[in-house]
């Protein structure tokens, strides 16, 4: 769970036998890009369509892991999805013949494990440090990677990436059929197979209409019912209203939708963000500084954030915002009721109240 099989390759196979709807044996080599799906498999309906020759259903199928094609003659990829950050940064890992199974970062000498943030994005802390940076990942089947002097001077722009040497033993031909898939299971075995079922998916995962977007006002619901309110520069949660105090608008570069993983800014009605000073949680301060980011996690999962999700918000200092009785604050690393926010976009359901 959690993505762990996210950038492993399986080839899926189906024989023929009675599906739900009408198909043929096919086989396909899908990479598993996402997970959540109620089914072992979700493919992308044209990968579905090369598999069964159906193109909706539920079909018995066999799958075992194979190593993932990857370009010709080009290394590894990382690509940063959360940048110009010296304390948190969100990368991807590319062109790898095989699911990355940990990783860490390396900035002049010091280390610093990343966290799988959902499916194959991997996130580090690394506390303000900058300088040259490396990367190390250790794949699935035992074998590692290094980016070497990935960049020159840390923190980069996002969408910078770098590419590791490439491998002699990686293939040196790439095929069309890999594609997108989900999965909500993974396997150990290396040699033999497990009948399970296949479902077709024409829709991307995300939340569409629903989802979180810069720019938005949203309202956090905590635990106890009651509302985050910025009260002039004190935050607190002792109300359940829906007006000015409580609406805080959600700040980040870029437009499109806020994903778990990345950092963002709180703007209140007094145009000051919200702040995490030591544990304390505040709004006196109007600046965008590493006291003021604030790294949203989708509870139970990766990918983008939508309107009624569950969500922490992690300080710069590691510390979730939390709700203990009316009071705001920082003080633990919990991930429980307490720290757990229900997002909410105003609407008309909110504008009514």
């Amino acid at each position: 769970g959690g993505g762990a099989t996210c950038g492993s390759c399986f080839r899926v196979t189906y024989d023929g036998s009675e599906g739900t709807d009408p198909g043929r044996p096919g086989s396909l080599v899908v990479q598993i890009v996402d997970s959540g799906s109620a089914k072992t498999f979700d493919c992308h309906v044209d990968a579905f369509a090369e598999i069964t020759g159906a193109r909706t259903g539920v079909f018995p199928i066999i799958y075992e892991p194979v190593d993932c094609d990857t370009a010709p003659g080009q290394g590894a990829v990382v690509t940063v999805l959360g940048g110009n950050n010296a304390w948190y940064t969100k990368v991807i890992f590319s062109n790898l013949p095989q699911g990355v199974h940990a990783a860490k970062l390396q900035l002049d000498g010091a280390t610093f494990p990343m966290t799988r943030v959902g499916g194959a994005t991997w996130s580090a802390s690394p506390g303000g440090r900058t300088g040259v940076a490396s990367f190390v990942v250790s794949l699935e089947g035992g074998d590692s990677v290094e980016f070497k002097d990935c960049f020159a001077q840390w923190p980069v722009p996002t969408l910078q990436s770098c590419f590791a040497e490439p491998s002699s033993s990686q293939p040196a031909t790439t095929t069309a059929l890999a594609t997108t898939a989900t999965a909500t299971a993974t396997t150990t075995a290396t040699t033999t197979t497990t009948k399970i079922t296949v479902t077709s998916s024409a829709v991307e995962p995300g939340c569409g209409q629903e989802a979180i977007r810069p720019g938005d006002t949203v309202l956090f619901k905590a635990h106890t019912g009651n509302r985050v309110t910025v009260d002039g520069g004190t935050v607190h949660a002792k109300w359940s209203d829906t007006g000015s105090w409580q609406r805080l608008v959600i700040e980040r570069e870029g437009t499109d939708p806020v994903h778990s993983g990345d950092a963002v800014y709180l703007r209140a009605h007094t145009g000051k963000l919200i702040t995490v000073q030591g544990t304390q949680v505040h709004a006196k301060w109007g600046n965008k500084g590493s006291w003021e980011a604030l790294v949203i996690e989708k509870a139970g999962g990766g990918g983008e954030i939508c309107r009624g999700d569950s969500i922490y918000l992690r300080a710069h200092t590691g510390g979730i915002i939390a709700v203990q009785g009316t009071e705001v604050h920082a003080k633990w690393r919990n991930r429980g009721s307490w720290e757990r926010f229900t997002i909410e976009r105003l609407g008309a359901s909110l504008l009514s109240q």
